[in-house]
């Protein structure tokens, strides 16, 4: 081998050496570099899941203070229903009727008086006269109250008057036949009177009364069938005490 050769293949030797190393440079270079991008990505993704742990937090104590809140909306509405039922519960209706400005049907409470619903009706009228009245009575469901004319209280008290003047002076021997022969007025009769016909008890009094209020004086006395609660057999009882 020549000396010429032998510089060749040292040449050749030097420039695999440096091949081989540079290679090897690239090859560690590229290791590196995916290192690093491997792990910024994997630090980046840690970021990303931190992130979304959170907002999802976020979003559940949304939820569930949406949801509390929804729980003290719901337990407020029922409670004002409750309220509202307890306060109609404590609600009474009445009617007033006669000498009053505005007579009609009006809601109450339970405590109301009398004066109270003549107050709500707009007060009496110039012809009133409340002397039959309790003024100081509570009212209670479905009462009628009948604020009478100064005309119609003295009617009554007449009509009192002259029952009172009769069994007063009626002599102990013939004092059933002349309560017998006496006929109570059905027109102008008052409570009191009407209950000592047989049969008619206060109740079926206040009802006639009514109906002389609302519909005038009776015609006759077969009139009085038109009252709720009087039939024939009831008629059939009073009617030889009876006038109109």
């Amino acid at each position: 081998m020549g000396k010429h050769e032998i510089i060749n293949s040292n040449k050749e030797k030097i420039q695999r050496i440096i091949i081989l190393v540079i290679s090897i440079l690239i090859i560690i270079i590229s290791l590196g570099i995916g290192i690093y991008y491997f792990l910024e990505l994997e630090s980046e993704s840690k970021v990303v899941e931190k992130s979304l742990v959170k907002n999802g937090s976020d979003e559940n104590s949304d939820i569930d203070s949406g949801n509390k809140k929804d729980s003290i909306s719901d337990s407020d509405i029922l409670k004002e229903n409750d309220d509202s039922n307890l306060d109609k519960q404590k609600k009474i209706v009445v009617d007033i009727k006669g000498q009053v400005v505005k007579p009609g049907i009006y809601e109450v409470d339970l405590e109301t008086r009398v004066i109270d619903v003549i107050n709500l009706a707009g007060g009496l009228k110039n012809n009133a006269d409340t002397s039959l009245i309790n003024l100081s009575k509570k009212v209670f469901d479905e009462m009628v109250i009948i604020v009478n004319s100064k005309e119609e209280v003295l009617n009554s008290k007449n009509s009192q008057k002259v029952v009172d003047d009769f069994f007063n002076n009626a002599s102990v021997n013939d004092s059933s036949n002349n309560i017998r022969s006496k006929k109570v007025n059905i027109n102008t009769a008052t409570l009191e009177v009407l209950t000592t016909l047989s049969g008619i008890g206060e109740a079926k009094a206040r009802d006639i009364i009514n109906y002389r209020i609302e519909n005038g004086d009776f015609k006759a006395i077969e009139d009085i069938m038109n009252v709720s609660g009087i039939g024939e057999s009831l008629f059939a009882k009073i009617k030889e005490n009876i006038t109109v």
